[in-house]
């Protein structure tokens, strides 16, 4: 910040959004007002607002304006040089601008992403999981063998699962229009979501499923376990297993929101491009950080979730 130069956060709430406050002060007292940041939100039907601004003048007229808003209570945090917020303003200045809150704040971005993903895995991996049982129990060394079912749902799978996902949110684009009533939004893209992650998910299931030692499906069968019985002990025995393939589904489907939020689903992946195709490549790499942080701590908790399973059978 210039000697001559004074950074300042201003408050406005009810009727006083709509007074004009900064032209008042040009006008009045000579000082210019470049404005970095704006946000207006409503609040039970009150509009609040915050406004980021950088006043210019001689000291004796900053003077002047600086006095003049404290008398109208708006001010509520000024800051100058060598502040954190001067150098984020210098440095990220599209991130500053974009705000933590409004609709396209960074606030309504993050939700975006784990809104889609948190949705789309319940919704995917139980359709997955679905797809995962019966490819197991219906196969030639099933507990309940069939052939045309093992057919027609390991087609199924190997199907959805070699449609690349920009394409399937394509394909299925009268569905989910249908579906949701449009094709745009975090909600529309539940639908391609989580029918991409499904026969992925299931594959994975299906994997370690079939990995459960068959001596011990054996002995339950001749101790006289019914099939849902068999179907228990298939899920316990491989479940740390389970929560492993399951934190690699949902890191694989951060990845697809990013993608569903290049074509206007919203989300990190949305904030990134959008930013990105205009140069504003501080945005583009906080914006991927944020990702990667989300990544890791899936991959974290699903490792110690893993463990401590794993800890837990073996006590």
């Amino acid at each position: 910040m210039q000697k001559n130069e004074f950074l300042i956060q201003l408050g406005f709430s009810g009727s006083s959004t709509d007074e004009p406050l900064i032209s008042s002060l040009a006008k009045n007292y000579g000082v210019s007002a470049n404005i970095l940041y704006g946000n207006v939100e409503t609040i039970e039907n009150i509009p609040i607002g915050t406004l980021i601004v950088v006043l210019s003048g001689t000291a004796t007229k900053l003077k002047q304006a600086l006095d003049e808003i404290k008398k109208t209570k708006r001010q509520i945090g000024n800051h100058q040089g060598g502040k954190m917020i001067n150098w984020l303003i210098k440095v990220l200045p599209n991130v500053v601008s974009m705000g933590w809150s409004g609709d396209y704040g960074w606030w309504a971005a993050i939700y975006q992403t784990l809104y889609m993903t948190f949705f789309s895995a319940i919704i995917g991996g139980a359709i997955g999981l679905v797809f995962a049982i019966i490819l197991v129990i219906s196969d030639d060394d099933g507990i309940l063998p069939n052939g045309k079912i093992f057919w027609l749902a390991d087609k199924i799978v190997s199907i959805f699962r070699a449609i690349p996902f920009i394409i399937l949110l394509f394909v299925i684009s009268p569905f989910t229009q249908v579906l949701i009533g449009t094709t745009l939004g975090a909600t529309a893209a539940l639908v391609p979501l989580s029918l991409s992650v499904a026969p992925f998910y299931a594959r994975q299931i299906q994997v370690v499923l079939k990995s459960v030692d068959t001596g011990k499906i054996e002995a339950a069968q001749a101790l006289g376990a019914n099939n849902w019985d068999i179907l228990v002990i298939y899920m316990r025995e491989s479940f740390p297993e389970i929560i492993r393939v399951s934190t690699v589904t949902l890191i694989s489907l951060v990845g697809l929101t990013a993608m569903a939020g290049a074509i206007g689903s919203g989300g990190l992946g949305n904030t990134v491009v959008t930013f990105g195709q205009q140069s504003k490549y501080d945005v583009v790499w906080i914006g991927t950080i944020a990702l990667l942080i989300l990544i890791f701590a899936i991959q974290g908790i699903g490792d110690w979730l893993a463990k401590r399973i794993n800890h837990a059978d073996m006590q």
